[in-house]
């Protein structure tokens, strides 16, 4: 039997694109949550930022030809409180952290076959349910007519009636970037390792060493002042251990795989790469573009 015959039936769509597995890495990964994680917002604003700043063109097809036409009104003015930038910019966000974006084409004014608005609707508002092949779309617990809906997929498996989520698929990358985060911050707003050490011979009492400390502070802190020390007190400086430099090249880990995720060139959000140089970011950029 051939592949292509119409004997052979195709299988029910299936109502997601992705597989839920394990997040190893422990963090609740959320649009809130994995937007706090800077490479991800940069990455995600980046293609929201140039594909909305893109001219917007229509075209009718007709036959094997595209001829330009006027830009109809519900993309030049999709609602009242949303822009054309903002409109695009919603959807290319939208597609982005979670593989789908819906709109709500509201026909109310417009003609039969043109909506006098589109309206951006948040994924996770929207719920797709499968009967047979066909898509039924609840928004916020109300029945919605597929007509009215808009459903555009990012990378979609065949047969997936929703496209592939990045944060669902790509949870332990994103999750590990969001552990170092709550790390390093913990680290600097709860930790108690000091940026140095003033030694004495002997044992002073408790009011000794906060004099000691004050006069310290006092004479030192933002100050770039010689240093007299006597009675045996020694100053020692903590430096960066072994494991904070691995926690530095964690990080920059981190950014790379995140930029990897969104197809981004690592140095249009910072990263840094032994092979960086001009002529390789520069072709970047041309392929970015």
């Amino acid at each position: 039997m051939s592949l292509f015959s119409k004997r052979a039936m195709p299988a029910p769509l299936r109502n997601s694109g992705f597989l839920i597995g394990n997040n190893w890495s422990g963090e609740n990964v959320t649009e809130e949550t994995a937007l706090e994680v800077a490479a991800v917002l940069s990455c995600v604003s980046l293609l929201a930022d140039s594909v909305a700043a893109l001219p917007l063109r229509a075209i009718t097809q007709t036959g094997d030809r595209n001829t330009r036409i006027e830009t109809p009104t519900f993309l030049t003015f999709p609602a009242e409180t949303v822009t054309q930038y903002e409109l695009i910019h919603m959807v290319v966000s939208s597609l982005a952290l979670h593989g789908n974006a819906y709109l709500f084409l509201d026909y109310a004014g417009g003609s039969a076959s043109l909506p006098s608005q589109v309206v951006p609707l948040h994924p996770d508002n929207v719920n797709v349910n499968i009967i047979g092949n066909a898509r039924n779309y609840t928004v916020a617990g109300s029945e919605i007519d597929a007509n009215q809906i808009l459903h555009l997929r990012w990378f979609t498996p065949p047969q997936a009636a929703k496209g592939i989520s990045p944060l669902h698929q790509q949870r332990n990358t994103i999750g590990s970037a969001l552990a170092v985060e709550r790390h390093v911050s913990q680290w600097y707003g709860e930790g108690g390792t000091p940026s140095s050490v003033l030694e004495v011979d002997g044992d002073i009492t408790v009011e000794a060493a906060k004099v000691l400390q004050a006069t310290w502070e006092t004479q030192h802190r933002r100050r770039r002042r010689p240093a007299v020390l006597s009675g045996g007190v020694k100053w020692k400086p903590i430096s960066a251990s072994a494991a904070d430099m691995e926690l530095n090249a964690s990080r920059e880990y981190a950014v790379a795989e995140i930029a990897r995720i969104f197809r981004i060139p690592a140095h249009m959000i910072g990263a840094k790469s032994a092979s960086q140089t001009y002529t390789n970011n520069e072709q970047a950029g041309l392929n970015f573009l």
